[in-house]
């Protein structure tokens, strides 16, 4: 089953423990630094499992429209944002919003730290 990882952020040190776990997994990577930047991304071929894991700045809103069209493009693809934990109303923000889970950056942490990410995450 071919896996595609994207991660969305512009901080090295998150990138420095996603990538590793991506390549552990046996999932292809790359990094945009922002979601604009997503309408940048070309997949051929077509993966059959895709998440993008985004860094969450500023409003959560601000990007939905980006999720949205990315999600047109590629329908198999799956959403997780991540922040600060002590950024409530963000982390909400996000929930009722385009992504298919929301997690804090200690779950990420975790996550990955387990071994569980990104292959035995369930949102297929």
């Amino acid at each position: 089953m071919s896996s595609h990882l994207i991660l969305v952020s512009s901080d090295l040190m998150v990138g420095s423990r996603v990538a590793p776990a991506a390549s552990t997994a046996g999932w292809s990577f790359a990094t945009v630094t922002g979601l604009e930047r997503l309408t940048e991304v070309e997949l051929e071929p077509v993966p059959e499992r895709i998440l993008v894991v985004v860094q969450l700045q500023g409003t959560a809103a601000a990007g939905s429209a980006a999720v949205d069209a990315f999600k047109q493009r590629y329908p198999a693809a799956r959403f997780v944002a991540f922040g600060p934990h002590v950024h409530t109303a963000l982390l909400q923000q996000a929930g009722d919003g385009s992504y298919d889970a929301v997690w804090t950056n200690g779950q990420l942490h975790r996550a990955i730290a387990s071994g569980a990410f990104p292959s035995r995450i369930d949102l297929w």
